[in-house]
């Protein structure tokens, strides 16, 4: 009899030993709840410090875009006023918050253009002093009435920073720049 209790407690002491052996292999596997809420503490704070700078540089890549479209556009007039030796204009109108649009009035008052732009999530802002339609002739030069030059700004919402599209006359020369102290500053 003192045999099988000797037997019984040592198959007992085995069994809580296995058991706790595998207790400690379960707990060791994984993270704790802290480690988790230390790295997602650490993650959020750089995110906070991340997130104004990447927001910027995104406004600032969009808003490039955005000059990069009016420019271009304002040059495809010219070229296609040439190409189909007629009169093009773009209108004040023409210019939105939203990008571009293509005028599909018939000839002779239509833009010329061979598609609408688009700007960005439609977070750019578009300021004009138009004073008149710009004309785009089949000679390649361009007219208004009024100001010997032509400003259309865009700004973003994402960064302080403003561009700025400039027409010339009579050649129509097409420059871009940016906005400072309230003027355009363009690069030569």
């Amino acid at each position: 009899m003192e045999r099988l209790a000797m037997s019984r407690l040592k198959l007992v002491l085995e069994q809580r030993l296995l058991y706790a052996h595998l207790r400690r292999a379960v707990r060791s596997q994984g993270f704790t709840i802290t480690e988790i809420l230390v790295v997602l503490i650490v993650a959020g704070i750089l995110a906070a410090i991340a997130g104004p700078s990447v927001a910027g540089f995104l406004g600032q890549q969009e808003l490039d875009q955005a000059t990069s479209e009016v420019q271009s556009a304002i040059l495809e007039m010219q070229r296609e006023a040439q190409r189909l030796n007629r009169t093009c204009t773009l209108k004040a109108t023409d210019l939105v918050a939203g990008g571009i649009n293509r005028d599909t009035t018939a000839a002779p008052t239509g833009n010329c253009l061979l598609r609408s732009r688009s700007f960005a999530r439609n977070q750019i802002t578009v300021a004009q002093n138009l004073s008149s339609n710009v004309l785009a002739y089949p000679s390649g030069n361009v007219y208004w009435t009024g100001n010997a030059t032509q400003e259309i700004r865009l700004s973003s919402t994402l960064t302080p920073v403003q561009r700025c599209v400039v027409l010339a006359r009579p050649l129509g020369l097409v420059r871009t720049g940016t906005v400072q102290s309230g003027s355009c500053r363009t690069s030569s």
